[in-house]
């Protein structure tokens, strides 16, 4: 299997990732990359190269379904799961410490909000994941969330035409909170 078919936990050392998109971070021990790939995302993994001496564990796509499919009940908890580690790692990149209520500041419906209140709304928030092709919201649909893109963009679409693009950072569908 190719480096970006995997999911990888760095179990001792230290480890760089370079990205597809030639992004490289330093992983130190306990931390985990690659795991999109489980829940069916694009690779985005073009090379690890040890710092130090190191552990690493692996399992595939197509290993981790097979387990999943053992253990249905466990599903939707653990895929929520590798949607949070995905949302914190965007957060981090977005210059936001892990839960912090900063991420509402991203909105403006939240610019002028009390601190002790986002402190309140922040942990109520939860990490969902749209891919490619996917509709966050169409016209005219009954709306009940706002959005605030962590990782990747998002696009408003008249037929084929782009009209506006939300990059990480954006909140969409603040109005559905009013």
């Amino acid at each position: 299997l190719s480096t970006s078919e995997m999911a990888y936990l760095l179990v001792s050392g230290e480890v760089y990732v370079t990205e597809e998109n030639g992004h490289r971070t330093l992983m130190p021990e306990g931390s985990c990359f690659g795991e999109h790939i489980l829940i069916g995302l694009a690779p985005g993994i073009a090379s690890i190269e040890p710092k130090t001496a190191c552990e690493v564990q692996m399992v595939s796509r197509n290993v981790f379904e097979k387990v999943m499919a053992e253990c249905p009940d466990e599903r939707e908890t653990t895929v929520q799961g590798i949607l949070d580690e995905m949302a914190i790692k965007a957060e981090q990149k977005l210059g936001i410490q892990r839960g912090h209520p900063d991420l509402l500041l991203c909105s403006a419906l939240f610019r002028a909000a009390n601190p002790d209140f986002m402190k309140l709304m922040r942990p109520k928030m939860y990490a969902m994941l749209f891919k490619a092709g996917d509709w966050i919201t169409r016209e005219r649909d009954y709306a009940n969330h706002m959005f605030i893109v962590v990782r990747g963009s998002a696009a408003v679409k008249d037929g084929n035409d782009t009209v506006l693009r939300f990059k990480a950072g954006a909140g969409i569908s603040e109005a559905s909170l009013l």
